[in-house]
């Protein structure tokens, strides 16, 4: 029993032993652990410390970040103000060097001083490019250009845009040459602004870096959808070229591939950087192929949508395609362009690259009894020049009833005066117009079907226009208020309202004007913006407060050097209700006051003196005609004088300067015969809008003829009730 006992108390110690060895290594655990988590304790308060640290990091770099936000904002603020008065302060002395050439223009001067002063003029608008530039620019850059979409005729725009640069070309002696593929449609919707400043841009470029050659102008179609065309334009070059390692420079700001101060050509550096900033906004691509000597081809790509519905397609004469025409000209691109326009009219066309090659290809067919109907020659070419070869052909008689159209580029008026002499049925000015190489081949067929003698018409002069007077109703104490403290712009402002036939009164500040509006009845008021004591802003919110509850409404216009954006939102948030950006083109001040001057009424009663200017001269119709036939005439008249305004409509709405080229044309004709004189005066004017492509002064012009010919028609149908 004792040694069981005994043997129990050993186990017992053993155990008691072994429990103690536990109990001291779980007390070393315990103290390692302690150990550890003192450890990691003292780990995460510094890892809080850290992040704690980082936070106040943060802050301080959100802080910072919100003080360089500001800074930004603030600079460009400043920047944005700075461009503004920049612009304000150059367009204020801008708007007398154009304003005063203009007016020196149209006056009576020598030929040498016509062309010093438009020299001046030129100049003016050259300085005002480039801010323009500038400002253009600082849009795209604060993302605040805005496009418009309007329907237009996209062959109008390439036309008409390359035409206004024909003056620097022939200065240069450079032929430019202007091709739209037939099967772009006629009408497309986008900002033709914008298409025609870009196609300006580089083909005053192309311009400027030739010495010789000619400058090609292409519009391809290279994707048609059903409600979306792609269109390639290409602008070409017989220029100096572009080394493969400058391209990279060329669409960057303030960049030029000569920057030294020796450099031949001039320029911002700007422009290319804006086309391509405005094409890629409008969804196309921009690029460049160039050869170092031979030239360079700027290209662009523009979708436009298409127009839901188009106008219907021309209709081409029967007769032209039963007629043969041979194309004369050692330009390749020429002869192409030609060929695919007639082409396109189902015209059988052939080229000839030389005046020998001519000569030998028309006597050929004269042998086989298959003369060309007619030939279309260039003036200048090597060899056997385009006169040349027209006196040649003029000694043959088997070549009689062959027809030849001149083909010239420059020097165009001594050419055209002495085509006739030099044995020219017609010509034809580079860069060609569709319509224009149409009419003229319709013309000469026509006239040969009469067997009458063709003479080329008349050429344009290059003068500037007389300005007519204008005819509005101005009411109150017939005066317009001038508000402008620059002296110079006084003086210019007035004399061009003078030319308008208006008369004005002149203050310096909005003081003064707010004392004179209250001493005069004023029809209207042009107003400056930026004036001392009290600006245009102030003078107008005060003139509307003091109106309130009169029943008076004094319409002001803003003249302000001020053209960032917003500055026109600023001035119709003033009370003005219409703005004008200096410096104040003539045409840009007739169609304000034409917006909010009403036209003057006709005056009654027959044989007065106002009939002849204001309606028409009903008795002197009435004593070369039977009752009859004047009540015949005036119907033919009515119907014929309705259907060119309505056509008049859609094609100033579609910018279409060929549409309104013939339909105002035809206006003006019938007009004149029938002694409507304000009619052919305003169709004359509207005419003159749509060659320059100012389509805001020709739907002004527009709205004044409708109203005009209301009132006519008012006239005669009172005189003549049996009507």
């Amino acid at each position: 029993m004792l040694q069981v006992v005994t043997e129990l108390l050993q186990q017992t110690s053993r155990l008691l032993s072994a429990m103690l060895a536990h109990l001291d290594a779980c007390e070393a655990e315990a103290d390692r652990q302690r150990v550890e988590i003192a450890k990691l304790t003292q780990e995460l308060e510094d890892t809080n410390a850290g992040i704690i640290a980082l936070y106040q990091e943060l802050d301080d770099k959100s802080i910072e970040l919100e003080k360089k936000n500001a800074e930004l904002k603030e600079a460009t603020r400043l920047k944005s103000e700075f461009l503004a008065n920049m612009s304000h302060e150059i367009r204020t002395p801008m708007n007398a060097i154009i304003g005063v050439s203009g007016i020196l223009s149209r006056s009576a001067l020598s030929a040498e001083q016509i062309r010093l002063v438009e020299l001046l003029r030129e100049a003016g608008r050259s300085l005002l490019a480039l801010i323009n530039d500038i400002l253009d620019f600082s849009k795209i850059e604060a993302g605040k250009l805005v496009l418009e979409e309007v329907d237009f005729s996209l062959t109008g725009i390439v036309e008409g845009t390359v035409e206004l640069l024909r003056t620097n070309a022939d200065e240069k002696k450079l032929p430019l040459f202007t091709f739209v593929a037939p099967e772009i449609p006629a009408l497309v919707r986008g900002d033709p602004s914008r298409l025609r400043q870009i196609i300006m841009n580089l083909t005053n470029n192309a311009i400027k870096f030739t010495r010789k050659g000619r400058i090609a102008v292409r519009a391809e179609l290279t994707d048609a959808g059903p409600e979306r065309v792609t269109v390639r334009f290409s602008v070409s070059d017989t220029g100096i070229g572009i080394p493969d390692g400058e391209r990279k420079y060329l669409f960057k700001p303030f960049t030029q591939i000569d920057g030294s101060t020796s450099r031949k050509y001039g320029g911002t550096g700007l422009g290319l950087s804006i086309c391509k900033h405005l094409v890629e906004l409008m969804g196309g691509e921009i690029g460049v192929e160039s050869e170092v000597g031979k030239g360079s081809t700027f290209w662009f790509t523009m979708p436009f949508k298409r127009v839901s519905a188009e106008p219907p397609a021309p209709l081409i004469k029967e007769y032209l395609r039963s007629k043969r025409i041979l194309i004369v000209d050692d330009d390749p691109g020429a002869r192409d362009m030609l060929g695919l326009y007639l082409s396109s009219w189902q015209i059988p066309n052939e080229a000839a690259a030389s005046g020998e090659q001519a000569l030998e290809m028309i006597k050929q067919q004269a042998d086989t009894g298959a003369a060309y109907d007619i030939a279309l020659i260039d003036s200048v070419m090597p060899g056997l020049s385009g006169v040349e070869l027209a006196a040649e052909l003029k000694k043959d008689p088997r070549l009689a009833g062959m027809r030849i159209i001149l083909i010239t580029a420059y020097d165009y008026e001594l050419e055209a005066e002495d085509a006739i002499s030099k044995g020219f049925d017609g010509y034809l000015i580079k860069p060609i117009r569709q319509s224009s190489l149409y009419d003229c081949l319709t013309g000469v067929i026509e006239r040969m079907a009469r067997g009458a003698e063709v003479a080329p018409a008349t050429p344009a002069a290059r003068g500037r226009p007389a300005v007519a007077p204008l005819q509005l109703d101005v009411r109150g104490d017939g005066l317009i208020l001038l508000a402008e403290d620059n002296a110079i712009n006084q003086m210019v402002t007035l004399a061009e309202l003078q030319e308008l036939g208006l008369t004005a009164h002149v203050v310096g500040d909005g003081n003064e004007a707010l004392k004179a509006l209250s001493r005069h009845n004023y029809a209207l008021v042009l107003m400056d913006c930026q004036m001392p004591e009290l600006d245009g802003f102030a003078a107008t919110r005060e003139v509307r407060r003091r109106e309130t509850g009169t029943g008076r409404h004094v319409p002001i216009i803003a003249m302000t050097a001020s053209t960032m954006q917003g500055d026109r939102e600023r001035c119709l948030a003033a009370g003005m209700d219409d703005y004008i950006g200096k410096p104040v083109e003539l045409n840009e001040l007739r169609e304000a006051l034409q917006r909010w001057l009403p036209a003057r009424p006709l005056a009654e009663g027959k044989g007065e003196a106002g009939d002849k200017e204001k309606t028409i001269d009903l008795a002197y119709l009435e004593s070369r005609f039977t009752s009859e036939q004047v009540l015949a005439i005036l119907r033919t008249y009515i119907t014929s004088a309705e259907a060119d305004i309505q056509a008049l409509k859609t094609a100033v709405q579609s910018q279409d300067p060929d549409a309104v080229a013939f339909h105002a044309h035809s206006l003006k004709g019938s007009s004149a015969t029938l002694t409507a004189d304000k009619i052919a005066d305003l169709s004359r004017s509207l005419e003159e809008a749509a060659s320059s492509l100012d389509w805001r002064s020709a739907a002004s012009i527009l709205e004044q003829i409708e109203q005009s010919f209301a009132l006519l028609e008012s006239y005669i149908r009172d005189k003549l009730p049996e009507l």
